[in-house]
C-alpha cells in the first residue's frame, strides 16, 4: 500500500466537479459515459475533499463536518502535505495524481427548476444548492478521458451482479 509507511489518520481525497457536458435532457448509460467534461484544476471547489479516515486507531478522532476529520496524527493529501478545517494554503493546488472523487453536482437539464419550487427538480427540500451554485458548477473545460480507465471494468462488473440478481440484458 501507499501509505502504509507514513503516520497519518486520515488521508484527504480532492474532487473533481463535473459539469452538464452540454447535455439538455437526462442522456441514457452510465454517468461514466455520458458526463465527460469536467473543470479546470484551478476551480475553486475542487479543494473540496471526503476524508478516508484509518479504523482502530488511538486517540483523538472527531468528525468535524462531512468531509472533514480532526486526528491526533492528522489528514493529509495524497502529497503528505497536511490540511486543516480550511483546507491547503492559499495558492497550492489540490493533487489528483494518486486519488480523485469525480463529482457529478451539476448534470444539465435534471437540475432546471420546477416552476412552481423554484428548486431543482432532483434535490430534497433540505439541499443547499441553490439554482445559481448548481450553474456555477456546471464546468466542462476538461476531457481527461479518465472514463477509459475504468469503463470496461465497470461494465464488466455491471453486467456480472446482473447476472447475479437474475436481471435481463436489454438486446442490443
Amino acid at each position: 500500500m501507499l501509505y502504509n509507511d507514513k503516520k497519518l489518520s486520515a488521508l484527504a481525497v480532492y474532487w473533481t466537479c463535473y459539469g452538464g457536458s452540454g447535455h439538455l435532457k437526462a442522456p441514457d448509460g452510465l454517468l461514466l459515459e455520458a458526463y465527460t467534461r469536467h473543470s479546470h484544476p484551478h476551480f475553486h471547489t475542487n479543494r473540496q475533499i471526503k476524508s478516508i479516515v484509518q479504523g482502530r486507531q488511538n486517540g483523538n478522532v472527531q468528525n468535524i463536518n462531512a468531509h472533514y476529520f480532526s486526528t491526533d496524527d492528522g489528514t493529509c493529501d495524497e502529497s503528505m502535505r497536511p490540511l486543516t478545517l480550511h483546507g491547503l494554503v492559499d495558492g497550492e493546488l489540490p493533487s489528483q495524481d494518486v486519488f480523485r472523487i469525480n463529482h457529478y453536482i451539476a448534470q444539465g437539464a435534471p437540475y432546471l427548476a420546477h416552476p412552481s419550487t423554484k428548486k431543482p427538480l432532483n434535490l430534497s427540500p433540505t439541499t443547499a444548492y441553490s439554482l445559481e451554485e448548481l450553474d456555477s458548477h456546471d464546468q466542462n473545460e476538461h476531457d481527461d478521458g479518465i472514463r477509459y480507465k475504468f469503463l470496461n471494468q465497470l461494465t464488466l462488473k455491471i453486467e456480472e451482479i446482473n447476472a447475479r440478481i437474475g436481471v435481463m440484458q436489454p438486446a442490443l
